[in-house]
């Protein structure tokens, strides 16, 4: 299974992050947990956690874009991920906001 870090706004996707090595099975499930909500443990923790800040907070400051956050997993790899996010944003967004987790 793979992770993944997302936001777009009325303009597009803006960022497409592969988060697998942060996952829960590779930092355990009650630190990726504490990391979403904005505890810091350990270093992979800090980093996920600014990565999250940094895409919330951007978003926070540009309401006129409507941007959206989302964390989700899938089987899909990144390059495909990446691949449709450009040709076919419209797909992913819905596919995301059904089976995602909405962060902003």
């Amino acid at each position: 299974m793979n992770y993944y870090l997302v936001s777009w706004c009325n303009t597009g996707f803006e960022s497409v992050i592969d988060i697998t090595k942060y996952s829960p099975e590779k930092i355990g499930k009650s630190n990726f947990v504490k990391s979403l909500s904005g505890e810091k443990i350990g270093y992979e923790e800090i980093e996920l956690n600014r990565m999250i800040t940094s895409l919330t907070l951007r978003a926070r400051f540009n309401p006129q874009r409507n941007y959206e956050v989302y964390a989700f997993m899938s089987t899909v790899d990144f390059e495909t991920i990446e691949e449709v996010s450009q040709q076919e944003p419209q797909v992913l967004v819905n596919c995301i906001r059904e089976f995602g987790v909405c962060l902003f």
